[in-house]
């Protein structure tokens, strides 16, 4: 007898995310889903041009579906639903850089300079309203002047730097923070 190889996925259909293991032993596919504690026997026969029947238990849905990667596209009693699947680790790996990025102060944008340069002009000042493509400064790097532009709306924050001042690639230029948190 063979041992079972199990692998969960993130199963995402109109904005809703279940969990589904599927065990495969012996040539068969089982799946448990969230609140059972049953294997249920599912396989998916291809038909062609899409078509296939999924048995599901004692089921048998008759479906199509076409799509690739995680990002299907099953019909399905005349509907057609996007579905999403995704080893589950996966998910919760992109879900909790999501979380991080939020937490860790998407308020603000902290506004960086792209190479080493002399700062030419500082156009804005703290408590600034600004708008996004704005022009908050001038880099001049390899005999070019550069404008620095807003990546969002917002307010500035703080100006890191002076004009005449040389910067260093990814050097911290200002901050501003996004207009819909300044409130």
């Amino acid at each position: 007898m063979g041992s079972a190889i199990a692998m969960k996925y993130a199963v995402s259909v109109a904005g809703e995310t279940i969990e589904v293991e599927l065990v495969r032993e012996g040539g068969r596919t089982s799946a448990r889903v969230p609140g059972s504690d049953e294997n249920i026997p599912v396989e998916l026969v291809e038909g062609g041009r899409g078509r296939c029947l999924l048995r599901f238990g004692d089921r048998v849905v008759p479906l199509w579906l076409s799509g690739h990667g995680t990002g299907y596209t099953v019909g399905w009693r005349g509907r057609a639903l996007r579905v999403e699947v995704e080893p589950a680790h996966v998910r919760a790996l992109r879900e909790r850089f999501r979380r991080a990025k939020g937490a860790q102060g998407a308020a603000v944008e902290e506004v960086r300079a792209f190479m080493p340069g002399l700062v030419v002009k500082v156009a804005v000042e703290p408590g600034a309203r600004v708008r996004a493509g704005d022009g908050l400064m001038v880099l001049s790097a390899m005999k070019m002047e550069n404008e620095i532009r807003a990546p969002c709306d917002g307010i500035v924050e703080g100006v890191d730097v002076r004009e005449g001042q040389e910067v260093r690639k990814d050097q911290r230029l200002c901050v501003i923070r996004h207009e819909h948190e300044s409130a």
